[in-house]
């Protein structure tokens, strides 16, 4: 879900290192793999030779959107993906990555038609079950959210990010104890990642499990000592159980390290 600071996300379809060997070989050859700034810069150049030689041909044009969308041209990429679409309709790649630029741009409902078409071409696509619930989460439907998750997981069961998302919702929806068992699972898979400890601090904290909730929050700054949010919400366990001075130091750790303004606490003193 969004949006913590993140790499940006590849897309899933075609992502070319050397444009020159790919484009020799069977054209839905897929892979995923870091590119520089000079590959991509290399791929437009040569996806746009190619579409001067081959006008209709929708493979050049994904390959130069998706080149685009690394490098952060989002409204550039969007052009290359619905001319790609254009000439190849049927090609759920295509959609699923016009999807991920559309979400991008903000555009969600628009994002949440794309990721439908991919599922009416192939409801096998755990992704776009879970690109179309970040989708509805971000315009508040969260129940809807929760539903595309849910296949998500039937589909592929061990991506944790789809459980910590489903929290997500369900703590929307302030349905603690069902953020609490997918935030469990999450941390399952992924033991070390500091913001699935952090959130379920939160949710049993939100439960009155308070010992749980600071155990949690401890962990997920043992994790990570910059996470803003594991000091914000074990202040505010911390200053609902009254232990002030612990309220203080973890709340100005908070605010060092960057709280954002509109979660400042009103009645805290200000330093």
């Amino acid at each position: 879900m969004r949006r913590k600071k993140m790499r940006r996300k590849k897309m899933s379809s075609r992502v070319f290192v050397c444009i020159l060997v790919l484009l020799l070989i069977a054209k839905n050859a897929s892979s995923q793999v870091d590119t520089s700034k000079a590959e991509l810069l290399s791929t437009i150049k040569t996806a746009t030779e190619r579409i001067l030689q081959s006008p209709n041909d929708a493979f050049y044009y994904g390959a130069r959107g998706e080149a685009y969308y690394n490098l952060g041209e989002l409204d550039k990429a969007l052009v290359d993906l619905n001319k790609a679409i254009h000439f190849d309709r049927n090609n759920w790649e295509f959609h699923y990555n016009r999807g991920i630029v559309l979400y991008d741009l903000g555009r969600f409902k628009a994002a949440i038609d794309e990721y439908s078409t991919v599922i009416a071409l192939d409801d096998q696509k755990s992704e776009a079950y879970s690109g179309r619930a970040a989708s509805y989460y971000r315009i508040g439907k969260y129940a809807k959210a929760i539903n595309d998750y849910t296949r998500s997981i039937n589909l592929n069961k061990l991506n944790p990010a789809t459980y910590y998302n489903r929290a997500l919702c369900y703590s929307c929806l302030k349905d603690y104890s069902s953020a609490v068992n997918d935030y469990t699972i999450a941390i399952n898979y992924s033991p070390d990642i500091s913001m699935f400890y952090c959130k379920r601090g939160y949710a049993r904290f939100e439960m009155d499990s308070i010992d749980a909730a600071v155990n949690d929050l401890k962990k997920s700054i043992e994790l990570d000592s910059m996470n803003i949010y594991g000091y914000y919400y074990l202040s505010l366990v911390y200053r609902k159980i009254g232990k002030t001075d612990d309220f203080y130091y973890n709340y100005d750790k908070a605010k060092k390290n960057g709280l954002p303004k509109y979660l400042y606490i009103k009645d805290k003193h200000e330093q």
